[in-house]
């Protein structure tokens, strides 16, 4: 997790700007864990953006493509 605010993917948050945040209603969480793998070394971060907080999810916020793939009832 070190890695994530050396890189700018994250930032530290102060917490007078944390408690106006919630405030006004304008916090988000990002539920994640940890996977660690056998013949590595350090545990990969994953990320859950199907977890729901008030009726929504990150998921539900992004936008979504039309489905490219051709169906293969079409192929046939």
């Amino acid at each position: 997790m070190i890695k994530y605010p050396e890189e700018g993917s994250s930032i530290l948050v102060a917490d007078q700007e944390l408690s106006e945040l919630k405030k006004k209603k304008r916090l988000w969480f990002l539920p994640h864990n940890s996977v660690w793998q056998a013949k590595k070394p350090d545990p990969r971060v994953v990320f859950d953006c199907a977890v729901k907080s008030c009726g929504m999810s990150l998921n539900d916020q992004l936008m979504s493509r039309p489905d490219n793939t051709t169906s293969s009832l079409v192929l046939l």
